[in-house]
């Protein structure tokens, strides 16, 4: 049976084991990957690689904290803490 886990309170229901696979799957979530690169208007996007006209994807990572802060935390370094409290209970 799956729980669904959407609140802090739920979070600390939860098994230390179950604890500690979710905290690694929200860590994961502050960080998200998008492609910045610049293309021009009308690009076909079905362009391969050695395609004349393909644009090379420029891939960033960039912080994306709507999904920790739901959990209560404000920045990956608090939620990094909370899990290294976590590891030594």
């Amino acid at each position: 049976m799956q729980v669904l886990i959407q609140s802090r309170e739920d979070l600390e229901a939860l098994s230390p084991s179950e604890q500690s696979k979710f905290l690694a799957i929200l860590k994961g979530s502050a960080t998200v990957t998008v492609n910045s690169a610049d293309y021009p208007d009308n690009y076909d996007s079905s362009l391969q690689e050695g395609d004349e006209g393909f644009v090379e994807p420029v891939w960033d990572q960039i912080e994306n904290l709507g999904a920790i802060q739901r959990f209560g935390f404000s920045t990956v370094a608090e939620l990094d803490e909370y899990i290294s409290l976590q590891a030594m209970n």
